[in-house]
């Protein structure tokens, strides 16, 4: 790895090759998360305070998307049964609800999405593992002993 310093001895540049100004150093060079480049065990971490608000800024944003999906079925003259209609503003008042709710905003991504009316709720996939029955080098002298 090769580094060029800024005059108050930040890393202005790093390249995997030489280049003029540039020295050989024997760390690892990272970006921070504020954009400028650290020695890897040096790079700061990003405060819990920022984490979180990116989070509850997600969290909105996807919010928003899915009130806007519904948007059209509040519409008065949207041809849509009473019923209906109620479970949809019960969905949306429960999107509104969600930056409110305990455990928000979910930095670990397992966001308590309610499920739209008339859809099914996502289901975590599981992997099947299926063994293959591959012929291993004793199945092959087996078979060749038996012919």
């Amino acid at each position: 790895m090769y580094v060029r310093y800024n005059p108050d001895n930040t890393i202005a540049a790093s390249a995997t090759w030489p280049a003029p100004g540039m020295v050989k150093v024997d760390y690892e060079v990272v970006r921070g998360y504020d954009g400028k480049l650290y020695k890897a065990d040096e790079a700061p971490v990003k405060p819990q305070s920022e984490v979180e608000a990116e989070a509850f800024v997600a969290l909105r944003a996807e919010r928003d998307k899915r009130l806007a999906e519904t948007d059209y079925l509040l519409m008065p003259d949207y041809p849509i049964a009473k019923a209906d209609l109620k479970a949809i503003k019960e969905y949306r008042q429960v999107l509104r609800d969600l930056p409110e709710q305990e455990g928000a905003p979910w930095i670990d991504g397992t966001i308590p999405w309610p499920v739209k009316p008339g859809e099914e709720p996502e289901v975590e996939e599981t992997e099947e593992v299926i063994e293959a029955d591959v012929p291993t080098e004793s199945d092959a002298d087996s078979e060749a002993g038996d012919a």
